[in-house]
């Protein structure tokens, strides 16, 4: 695991810049550093040493003739399988690096090489013989890829903003679209960043830069079957995504240094437990807990811990430390990200590095086999289609229901279900799942009126690509979909990589530690995706998986998430500190009187607003942050 950054350009003095860009990414790899200039392109490496600890993995890489250069960021967990192949073609390899397998791939088979490999990555190639930069990134989103193209004809990419933004010239100007699409969905998701300038390349994409133009090409996106015959039972489903999930946990158990497991107590953290105990000989476990009883999860992750008999680490996240630890989450993100779950991930990821190198977790297992409530509401928005009309006029009297402060209180989620259940289904999603809701973020912010009927901001039924410097838009997968596939697209293609993942890769790397998720692996991800519909609810085959295993209580659990209670903790612990941060919104063209709206309603027990006025605070806080001075 790494950071990568480098500069295509003409003008020594820019491409000085690198040595920048790579010091700017020394938290994502503390152990080693590398830079090259050619004299056309520099490329900057910062190593974090997993595989090969010694020197000759060091990078970057280069083939035999040295023409072909290349830096990487993640791992390939297949790279022993895909070297002999190599080797047998007679490519000479100098060190046991996984990385440097991609050099001598790309060789042979160019940018279509990355559909063939199964890691978590994203790396730069400079094919010399044919003067072209090639950027890729891996299929489900788990590694950040950021490129600008330069006023003068050059680009620029690096691991994240930070590095990129030390490019001389580069200017920090607002994409307002980006900050509506921040507002609605609490991130901003790729193409967009929340600077104009700057983009991040989508999952599962190749970018290749060449004679001044940058052009974009999807290699991977995830498809549902929406014809899935019963032709095994329910047992040989089960049996099958055993056998698959063993294998992913024993790819990603490889390493030269120790690899431990997050968990939170729930279904997916358990069954990886489980596994990776059986396939090695030692496991150190970690998990966070809450002083407040509702939010905390510490006693099933300890009842996991016990089972399995691993060497368990507990960290205890309260108010104080949400106080202390937001400015440091915000620096380490870059951009405002409004996911309350990147707090305690921030410092989960820096309890667990002081232990460990490499840490398992279970991202991707909501999104692939049904553990998110908006598909169940999705099925049944459909089922009460001839009532959807009526439905939201009943909105209003679900909102005079006491909403309490608990995360997402019954009478607050049948609210947001009736009020958008009457719309489209990618519609009613982003209105379900929004921080701000479609309506309120046009009082708030009237300038995102003209955008709200917009895919690329809210709908995502189309997806920008960057294409010889020009925007064009693409049909996207939809629209012709079923309700249930729909709202697993979603997930799948926005949320988990612009959200769940965002939040995983900065909060580990800001600690120096790789993060690995087995659920991602390309086979279990194509499995989940053509399971018969029944099989696709509330996880129904993890369950079933966890019930004839020691670990049998944890399978009759419910979903409870891995939350913060901040509606509580904004009327007590945080209050001051809140209150104070809305007005710093306003210099967004935000409408104060909106935001102190929202606000009233939440301390006066009206509403539950914790997301939006959570929203808010972050953009506040980043605000500070990014622009102070």
């Amino acid at each position: 695991m790494c950071g990568i950054a480098g500069i295509l350009h003409p003008d020594p003095g820019i491409r000085k810049a690198i040595e920048a860009m790579t010091e700017a990414l020394v938290h994502r790899g503390p152990d080693d550093r590398g830079v090259i200039d050619t004299g056309e392109v520099a490329l900057g490496h910062r190593r974090l040493s997993i595989v090969d600890l010694s020197e000759k993995g060091r990078q970057p890489l280069r083939n035999e003739s040295g023409e072909v250069l290349l830096v990487c960021n993640g791992e390939i967990y297949d790279f022993e399988t895909v070297r002999r192949g190599l080797e047998k073609r007679e490519h000479r390899f100098h060190s046991r690096s996984d990385s440097e397998v991609l050099v001598h791939l790309f060789e042979e088979e160019g940018e279509r090489c990355f559909a063939t490999l199964n890691g978590m990555f994203a790396c730069a190639v400079w094919d010399g013989p044919r003067r072209r930069l090639v950027l890729a990134r891996d299929r489900m989103g788990q590694k950040p890829l950021y490129y600008a193209m330069l006023s003068d004809g050059g680009i620029a990419f690096a691991s994240e903003l930070k590095s990129l933004l030390r490019v001389p010239g580069l200017a920090k100007e607002i994409d307002r679209k980006a900050l509506a699409q921040y507002l609605a969905l609490g991130y901003v998701a790729a193409p967009r960043t929340i600077y104009s300038r700057i983009r991040k390349l989508p999952p599962g994409c190749v970018g290749i830069f060449h004679e001044g133009k940058f052009r974009v090409s999807r290699y991977f996106h995830p498809e549902i079957s929406e014809r899935r015959p019963w032709s095994s039972s329910v047992s040989e489903w089960e049996e099958e995504l055993r056998c698959l999930l063993t294998g992913a946990v024993k790819r990603r158990l490889v390493a030269d240094v120790e690899v431990g497991v997050w968990l939170s107590g729930g279904i997916d953290s358990s069954l990886l437990g489980l596994l990776a105990a059986e396939n090695c000989d030692s496991l150190r476990t970690f998990s966070v807990s809450f002083t407040e009883k509702a939010f905390d999860e510490s006693e099933y992750a300890r009842f996991v811990a016990r089972t399995l008999r691993t060497e368990h680490h507990e960290l205890t996240c309260t108010p104080a430390d949400l106080i202390e630890t937001i400015p440091k989450v915000l620096k380490t993100f870059d951009e405002p990200f409004a996911d309350a779950s990147a707090v305690p991930t921030y410092l989960l990821s820096r309890h667990t590095s002081r232990f460990v190198k490499v840490a398992l977790s279970g991202d991707g297992a909501d999104e692939l086999f049904g553990g998110y409530p908006t598909l169940w509401a999705q099925t049944a928005a459909q089922r009460l289609a001839v009532f959807r009309r009526a439905l939201p006029q009943l909105a209003p009297i679900a909102e005079r229901l006491p909403q309490g402060d608990g995360y997402y209180p019954p009478s607050y989620v049948l609210a947001r279900f009736l009020r958008h259940c009457a719309k489209p289904p990618v519609e009613r999603q982003v209105g379900w799942t929004a921080y701000v809701e479609p309506e309120l973020l046009a009082e708030l912010f009237p300038e995102a009126r003209e955008w709200s009927a917009e895919p690329a901001a809210f709908q995502f039924e189309k997806e920008e690509r960057e294409e010889g410097g020009e925007t064009r838009r693409e049909q996207g997968p939809f629209r012709t979909a079923g309700v249930a596939a729909v709202s697993r697209l979603l997930d799948q293609m926005r949320y988990l990589p612009d959200d769940i993942l965002v939040k995983t890769d900065r909060s580990s790397m800001a600690h120096s530690l790789e993060v690995r998720a087995p659920f991602l692996d390309p086979s279990v991800v194509a499995f989940a995706n053509r399971l018969p519909d029944p099989l696709v609810t509330k996880k129904v085959l993890l369950k079933r998986l966890l019930r004839s295993t020691c670990l049998a209580p944890i399978s009759r659990r419910g979903k409870q998430g891995f939350a913060v209670p901040l509606a509580k903790w904004f009327r007590e612990d945080l209050r001051e500190n809140v209150a104070a941060m809305l007005g710093e919104t306003e210099t967004f063209g935000l409408e104060g009187a909106v935001a102190r709206r929202i606000w009233n309603e939440h301390q006066q027990g009206r509403a539950n607003r914790w997301r939006e006025i959570w929203a808010l605070y972050v953009l506040g806080c980043w605000k500070e942050s990014a622009f102070k001075g």
